[in-house]
């Protein structure tokens, strides 16, 4: 029942919305593992439960894990907070089984940072020389998510942001999943409680595990702090691993009665995830119906408005503003299940001629932005899409006006 809570949690349908992500994901979950693996075997002898005795073979499988670790964040950089999260809970899970002595215990979290320190140090490094190798030094796309000033100027904003995407994550809110996954905070509550009360009754035993838990639940939103507050749910790769451990916790918990609730809790759990995921997948076929739909009507007009058009040329078009769609299916934030290509960004004309390019309609190439800044005169005396009008030719250049107000990256000047 565990291991179907991690593979299906919803973080995993979001971050497949972008095909491309599916096999690097893969492949980054296996690194994550191997690299948690090596660092388990290098600290721990699994025979005795104590130190391994050849320091030469731990500092070896260290660097390896480190190794898979950097190519981990190089294929998907939120997976650094995943491995961090698994091995803090491989350490919850060994100290709770009392193997660990307090030399153990500092060694285990040294080499923990030692590798995580190492595996980000190794991937900044790749990935500087890969960008200088092939001349792409141009990183305006990356920076583009952060925001690190914005803590600076406005620290109590951003923590309270991140706080309420952190409550929106554990506690199952519709704006999140599509629905209100209300199993989610139980299976947290009741893997949290078996966590605290498990093991020897000391205080500091408790207080240990009760840190660590702590811990577990907040690293994930760490890189919120540098983005203003919110992130893309498919980035927080971590939230599933917290999940997977929790409910765990909660039905090996020595309660019977605590593993009862945990077990109804992770039932529903799947259930609601079904839902949410069935929600989600509808909402996806009907925008992209939606958008063969528009598309082919836009082309048809375009072709209406050209008296002697020839599909054997190419012909510049500029779009103004955005189409929304409308739909009784939910559309989590930040997600792209259930929204139209022409909406994303208030209307972004490389998505939009993107994908219209995709079906087939080749014959149309994007304005460059000198040609676009001069249309927008044009564009302020012309109706919206569908009306009359709102499909003209104006010089060499096909405008098209879907929207009232400007899309990207007009929308973004002054911000």
């Amino acid at each position: 029942l565990v291991f179907p809570l991690y593979v299906a949690f919803p973080t995993w349908t979001f971050l497949a919305s972008f095909t491309a992500n599916i096999s690097s994901a893969g492949v980054a979950q296996l690194a994550v593992v191997g690299a948690l693996y090596c660092y388990r075997d290098a600290c721990i002898d699994p025979a005795s439960g104590s130190s391994p005795v050849n320091r030469s073979s731990t500092v070896k499988r260290c660097a390896f894990a480190i190794l898979l670790l950097g190519c981990a964040i190089g294929l998907y950089q939120s997976f650094l907070l995943a491995f961090v999260v698994l091995g803090l809970g491989m350490q919850m899970s060994l100290f709770n089984g009392q193997m660990l002595s307090t030399r153990i215990s500092v060694r285990l979290f040294f080499w923990l940072a030692a590798i995580t320190v190492g595996g980000f140090g190794l991937y900044a490094i790749l990935d500087a020389a890969f960008r200088h190798g092939l001349h792409l030094e141009d990183t305006t796309y990356l920076n583009a998510f952060m925001d690190w000033h914005l803590l600076l100027r406005s620290p109590v904003a951003v923590i309270r942001h991140t706080t309420e995407f952190m409550g929106e994550i554990y506690l199952g809110h519709p704006l999140i999943y599509g629905i209100a996954a209300f199993a989610f905070p139980v299976i947290l509550a009741t893997g949290g409680t078996a966590i605290v009360l498990s093991g020897n009754a000391s205080r500091r035993h408790r207080l240990v595990l009760l840190i660590t838990s702590l811990s577990i639940l907040a690293i994930p939103f760490a890189q919120n702090l540098l983005v203003g507050g919110y992130m893309p749910i498919r980035t927080m790769v971590a939230i599933p691993c917290i999940f997977w451990l929790f409910a765990l916790y909660g039905l090996t918990a020595s309660s019977r009665a605590l593993a009862i609730v945990t077990l109804a809790a992770v039932l529903l759990g799947l259930l609601q995830i079904i839902y949410s995921t069935s929600l989600l997948g509808a909402a996806q076929t009907f925008a992209r119906i939606h958008d063969a739909q528009l598309s082919s009507a836009l082309y048809q007009r375009i072709t209406q408005v050209h008296e002697n058009f020839d599909p054997s040329k190419t012909y510049l078009v500029d779009f103004y503003g955005a189409e929304p769609f409308g739909t009784t299916y939910p559309r989590p934030y930040s997600s792209t299940s259930g929204f139209s290509f022409f909406e994303w960004d208030g209307g972004n004309e490389g998505r939009m001629l993107a994908y219209m390019r995709l079906l087939g309609y080749t014959d149309l190439q994007p304005a460059n932005a000198a040609q676009r800044q001069q249309d927008l005169a044009a564009f302020k005396d012309m109706p919206t899409w569908p009306a009359k009008g709102s499909v003209r030719v104006h010089g060499d250049t096909t405008l098209v006006k879907l929207g009232p107000s400007p899309g990207w990256p007009f929308n973004t000047q002054g911000k």
